[in-house]
């Protein structure tokens, strides 16, 4: 997930999105040396330098606010909602449940059925991955033990939506 610039655009929510996933139209836009980016909120794209992207996470609490407009604002929710998604995806295992794994029709990607999500998003192996080592079990342990001593202090950060989300996922999952 990145913060994507566009010439007089605000920084904008998207993800870099593999060509190989990308319809046919998409190519005939193609910039050498440049990144896909899928836009959320106007669900338009890209073709990007890697110097007009940063990352999503680490530049939130700034770039989240630059702007109040309903677009923009429906595209960080949207974000959000993927950030989401990733975090419960973490908790998700082939080995557990197999049919929320599907080959896709691109080489190391997958379908994936997300509890409590959309069924059929695609992720890389990679993304998969990435999305189980970023489960930390001694910060699950500590996001519950701050949740049982002040249990209605609402908190907006990304750490705290994301261990939320976890706990909830993994309450539906039992």
């Amino acid at each position: 997930l990145v913060w994507g610039k566009i010439q007089s655009h605000p920084w904008w929510p998207g993800q870099i999105f593999n060509q190989a996933l990308a319809i046919t139209s998409v190519f005939s836009t193609k910039r050498e040396g440049c990144l896909l980016v899928a836009f959320y909120g106007d669900y338009t794209y890209g073709w990007l330098r890697p110097e007009d992207l940063i990352p999503f996470e680490k530049h939130y609490a700034e770039k989240s606010k630059q702007s109040n407009a309903p677009l923009f604002s429906t595209a960080v929710k949207e974000a959000k909602k993927e950030i989401k998604r990733r975090a419960v995806l973490g908790l998700a295992c082939h080995c557990r449940i197999p049919a929320n794994f599907f080959p896709s029709k691109v080489r190391g990607y997958f379908e994936v059925n997300v509890s409590g999500y959309s069924s059929g998003v695609i992720y890389s192996a990679k993304q998969i991955q990435k999305a189980r080592e970023d489960f930390q079990p001694d910060d699950a342990l500590s996001f519950l033990k701050q949740l049982a001593l002040s249990p209605t202090v609402k908190r907006q950060n990304l750490f705290w939506m994301k261990n939320l989300t976890r706990a909830l996922a993994y309450q539906r999952a039992r």
